[in-house]
């Protein structure tokens, strides 16, 4: 089970999105690191320009990574979807690079759609 799946308050925020981290260094992942990593992509996904990485550290864990939306498209139901090319490390670990796709409809929360 990943570590910082101790606080309620985070993992609601991280619903959906914990299984994109799991066989990576967010696995050791302390809850701040779990918060300052959705914080990042909900800023990544939420701004309107492409291929602008947004980077995110912890001086205090050593953990930290980046987002680059690589494209935008319209889901089936109408729902903004964003490409992303993500990268997560922490202390002593590689860094992992992975790519996602989530969706948002109207002014609810970007959800998940697909993990590569």
């Amino acid at each position: 089970m990943l570590c910082f799946l101790a606080s309620s308050s985070v993992i609601a925020g991280a619903a959906g999105w914990i299984s994109i981290l799991k066989g990576t260094p967010a696995e050791t992942f302390q809850d701040q690191d779990l918060r300052l990593f959705l914080d990042t992509a909900k800023e990544a996904l939420d701004a309107d320009e492409l291929l602008q990485s947004v980077r995110w550290s912890n001086p205090d864990t050593g953990a930290g990574g980046d987002f680059l939306v690589l494209n935008q498209s319209v889901g089936a139901d109408g729902s903004l979807c964003k490409r992303v090319l993500f990268t997560v490390f922490a202390s002593k670990q590689a860094a992992k690079r992975s790519t996602w796709t989530a969706c948002k409809a109207g002014n609810g929360p970007w959800k998940l759609v697909t993990a590569d």
